[in-house]
């Protein structure tokens, strides 16, 4: 048997290729395919920057919508959800505090009058007192009178008093402001010792009006 010894030159030969081998597999620059773990992560990370990308487009809006509208966008809020409207009519207007129920109900021509009436005056304020029957918590609206008005504004009005067979006594607040200010109520106060069923009305739309009695 015959004994061959590599020469120097192949032994440096395949040195060289083992180094290149070694320096291939350790290269950092080379393709792996991710795995699926990390594309999970990833994903998930992306999906959490658009959370909370879209939220913070959300608040900013919001801040912005506040500071244009302020203190009046929540007062419609409010005045919507106090505030009530008539059916065929007729509403019913729930007092909490004592625990009464009210019906309201309008002739067809006194209604009518009252919203040709309403939309004469979007300028300004006006007082309407509205003449009818009361008995066992039902209102029947059959007339309109119509007081002397002593000073007026797009948010005010001040006007003599109503007749003695009022049971209603009403004013118009400016477009979608259903709220009754402090003065309503106290005005409503002093004048309810000689007219106690008296209810109060604040028209703020065609068909939507916010009552009031003790």
């Amino acid at each position: 048997m015959t004994n061959i010894t590599p020469t120097k030159e192949e032994n440096s030969n395949h040195n060289n290729c083992n180094h290149n081998d070694i320096h291939q597999n350790h290269n950092p620059h080379l393709h792996h395919e991710p795995h699926p773990h990390d594309v999970f992560h990833e994903h998930e990370s992306k999906t959490k920057k658009y959370i909370i990308l879209v939220l913070a487009l959300f608040m900013i809006i919001l801040i912005i919508f506040y500071f244009i509208f302020g203190q009046h966008l929540f007062g419609i809020i409010e005045g919507r959800i106090i505030s009530q409207q008539f059916t065929n009519l007729t509403t019913v207007y729930s007092n909490n505090n004592i625990d009464n129920n009210y019906t309201i109900k309008f002739t067809q021509s006194s209604f009518d009058e009252l919203q040709q009436y309403y939309f004469a005056n979007q300028k300004t304020e006006v007082s309407v007192c509205l003449i009818g029957l009361y008995s066992n918590n039902f209102y029947t609206v059959n007339k309109l009178y119509y007081p002397k008005i002593i000073e007026q504004a797009f948010e005010h009005v001040t006007f003599q008093p109503c007749p003695e067979d009022t049971i209603i006594v009403l004013h118009t607040h400016p477009y979608k402001s259903c709220i009754f200010s402090e003065q309503d109520i106290n005005s409503y106060k002093q004048n309810r010792q000689s007219s106690p069923d008296v209810i109060i009305a604040l028209m703020c739309e065609e068909n939507r009006f916010t009552l009031y009695r003790e």
